[in-house]
């Protein structure tokens, strides 16, 4: 019910961050404490969330799942998809 009450009873002591649930706040401090559980075993790479982690991972893959259905263009999250710097047929269709 939180969610729609927009009711966030869990608030980070150093910078305000509110947030619904307890562990979402216990993964925020991490950002305060520096640390970072999840680590690739096949680099250096380190991270506090699992879900970070799975974004890495995916350099090692190969793995691109946005892709472009105009040119080739392929990247490996939505958020560098949607970046007109980034993208090709952005680039050549609004800035040339």
């Amino acid at each position: 019910m939180k969610i729609h009450t927009g009711e966030k009873p869990f608030s980070c002591n150093i910078c305000g961050y509110r947030c619904i649930r307890k562990s979402d706040l216990q993964t925020h401090m991490k950002i305060h404490t520096g640390e970072k559980p999840v680590s690739c075993h096949i680099c250096e790479y380190r991270c506090i969330t699992k879900s970070n982690f799975q974004r890495h991972m995916k350099i090692h893959t190969g793995e691109k799942p946005f892709s472009c259905n105009i040119c080739e263009y392929r990247c490996i999250t939505k958020k560098s998809f949607a970046n007109p710097y980034e993208n090709t047929c952005w680039r050549e269709t609004f800035f040339v």
